[in-house]
């Protein structure tokens, strides 16, 4: 699918199982059922094979046992990472003990960031590695500066860095 159209990767907005969340743009509840997620994931992965990595856009809004059942049906399929499945599109802090039981719980790495707002705000989630991927956005962090120095902090402790909004002329 996606490497006929020249992309190397494919990043997928699952939604989330939570009633709170309706909007039909911002973090829908497109998919309630965990195991609906992994079937298709499992369809996409048979088409794409890993010629295309896969991402997912999970949330916000799972709690953390259907999270973690999640996140460990999802392994087989070597994804590059799951995101926002706890707090997300509408939380600009992190729960980074949460996030940190969820981490340690499955070999699918963990992302979340696009709303945190401020550096200051990464260091608890980055030093206790409570996440595989940080994606801050450079609007909400304070500029490329800002972004520069989470991306550095984020290195010094095995951190992956996938900045968000980079379709939006700043990066």
């Amino acid at each position: 699918i996606g490497a006929d159209f020249g992309y190397d990767e494919i990043n997928l907005n699952v939604g989330c199982p939570s009633d709170r969340v309706q909007s039909g743009t911002f973090g829908a509840c497109l998919m309630r059922e965990p195991d609906l997620v992994a079937d298709c994931v499992a369809a996409m992965k048979e088409v794409t094979g890993d010629k295309v990595g896969l991402a997912l856009d999970c949330g916000p809004g799972w709690m953390l046992g259907d999270a973690i059942r999640l996140a460990r049906m999802l392994e087989p399929y070597n994804l590059m990472w799951i995101e926002d499945l706890l707090t997300g599109d509408y939380t600009p802090w992190v729960n980074a003990g949460i996030y940190r039981e969820l981490t340690r719980t499955s070999t699918t790495p963990i992302h979340t960031g696009e709303q945190i707002y401020l550096r200051q705000n990464f260091k608890e989630l980055i030093e206790t590695q409570a996440v595989r991927v940080v994606g801050p956005d450079p609007a909400d962090v304070g500029g490329i500066a800002e972004l520069k120095w989470i991306a550095e902090h984020a290195d010094l402790h095995g951190i992956t860095m996938a900045p968000h909004g980079t379709a939006n002329g700043v990066l």
